[in-house]
């Protein structure tokens, strides 16, 4: 994969992720307004059971098949894709037979109806798995992005007007059904992908390159999803109301930037594994440009968190307001640690995320061992997001350590920081300007936008107007 086609892809990613990043969120904004926090934090368990149980479910198989060198051979790729239907369905199962238990635990009876749902639901992934990462593999990033795009509209479409209804959560949980449904049709329509017979070589080999992915992918899920199992469990379904909306306004730059560039990037990274010093190259290049883009925004989502809350879900959400800022701070780091540990991962070195995670993990029980008998919902997130802070900071450092980039890779990160700085001062200085929430909110965003602009432009571009232009754009991508 050369430059112009991780722009032409990274490109793809971000078009389609417009109206999943920007229209979705809307739509749940309206909806979270007309259900409380009440019905969004009975969701948001129902998500998080779906979420840990599609940890166990890929176990490192789709990135496996993406960086496996044999894995155009019909016979193995058909060997992956029924072994990703046989996880999936095994772990359907365990879900549909321990639903009660599941709404015991939680003291919440609603959510066994829904787990039956989720449990088709994860069937359904498991099909998906091998034709979505056999798109990425092909770099076909734009067919990838139609069929997850045209899911989550049919998803959206099903649950706006049922939440007008009065049914509360189902709403969410049928448009849940609606897209599990169209994506299992448009991936193999897309993609198709026959089943072979897996073979004891084929599971050993797959195994050993897994094992060590799922580990991290274990690891990084677990931390960034029992976090809602613990908060649900500690401090009631309102608390979880309260922090599934922080966590799901303060993630999207992550959605909009990390997350398309990680899942272009991770191609290119596989092809350039065997070459150590064009590997890091691209890997600063990346960094830097999810500094530019990300950190600015980040910086917004802290300092103006409470017109966000107000503004968008009303009073009645605004124990969502220091979350969110704590959050802005956890999604910082993570927007840059995705991109270290897909390289660690194509590098083959995904034992080093593991470790990673493992001292985050040591950091957040101990800060809240610590605090337990005094456990407040605040206290809590802080110490998963200071935990975080210290997984994504470790893996960033040892991206550097193991990919050894040069002077003038280094140079295009540290640049990156030092411009993303100007717009989060910038950002605070019109913080302290005293005026309306909603004014305030544009005033803001207005700011970090126009001073990244400028200075992208002037330091990148040659030029105040380069962002302006399709020429300066061009100079700007071809700097980094």
């Amino acid at each position: 994969m050369n430059r112009k086609e991780a722009t032409v892809g990274f490109a793809w990613n971000f078009l389609f992720g417009l109206p999943s990043k920007l229209l979705f969120p809307i739509l749940g904004i309206l909806i979270a307004r007309i259900l409380g926090p009440d019905e969004i934090g009975v969701f948001a368990v129902l998500t998080t059971v779906l979420a840990i149980s599609d940890i166990f479910r890929d176990a490192g198989l789709g990135n496996s098949y993406i960086a496996d060198k044999e894995a155009d051979r019909p016979e193995r790729e058909g060997a992956y894709h029924a072994l990703a239907i046989l996880t999936a369905a095994i772990l359907a199962l365990i879900v549909f037979l321990a639903r009660d238990a599941i709404a015991g635990f939680f003291a919440m009876p609603e959510l066994s109806w829904g787990l039956q749902i989720v449990a088709f639901a994860l069937l359904a992934n498991g099909f998906i798995t091998i034709p979505v990462a056999k798109l990425q593999r092909q770099a076909r990033f734009r067919d990838a992005g139609i069929i997850q795009t045209l899911s989550g509209l049919i998803s959206y479409g099903v649950a706006v007007p049922l939440a007008f209804t009065g049914i509360g959560f189902q709403a969410l949980v049928w448009g849940l059904l609606a897209r599990a449904l169209l994506y299992w049709g448009l991936a193999h329509y897309t993609a198709p992908t026959k089943l072979t017979a897996i073979e004891r070589s084929f599971l050993s080999s797959v195994f050993g390159r897994s094992s060590a992915i799922f580990s991290q992918n274990l690891l990084y899920s677990v931390y960034t999803i029992l976090d809602n199992a613990l908060i649900t469990k500690l401090f009631g379904k309102s608390a979880i109301g309260f922090y599934s909306i922080a966590w799901n306004l303060g993630i999207k730059p992550v959605e909009f930037i990390s997350f398309p560039l990680s899942s272009t990037l991770f191609v290119a990274y596989t092809r350039y594994s065997g070459d150590q010093a064009k590997f890091a190259s691209v890997f600063c290049r990346s960094l830097a440009a999810a500094s530019l883009i990300s950190l600015p925004l980040f910086a917004f989502i802290g300092l103006f968190a409470h017109e966000l809350i107000v503004v968008l879900y009303t009073a009645k959400f605004s124990a969502s307001i220091p979350l969110l800022q704590m959050l802005s701070v956890y999604f910082a780091f993570r927007s840059l640690g995705t991109l270290a540990g897909s390289a660690m991962v194509a590098a083959n070195r995904a034992y080093l995320n593991v470790a990673s995670w493992l001292s985050g993990f040591a950091v957040a029980a101990a800060g809240l061992g610590a605090n337990w008998g005094s456990l407040t919902l605040g206290t809590a997130v802080l110490w998963i997001t200071i935990g975080a802070c210290c997984a994504y900071g470790l893996t960033l450092a040892l991206a550097f350590w193991k990919l050894k980039p040069g002077a003038a890779d280094l140079r295009k990160v540290w640049m990156a920081l030092v411009i993303s700085l100007l717009p989060a001062l910038a950002c605070f200085g019109i913080r302290q300007v005293p005026m309306g929430e909603v004014l305030a909110l544009f005033a803001g965003f207005a700011v970090v936008i126009g001073v990244q602009a400028f200075a992208v432009g002037v330091i990148l571009g040659g030029s105040p107007f380069a962002v302006l232009s399709r020429t300066g754009v061009r100079r700007i991508w071809n700097s980094l």
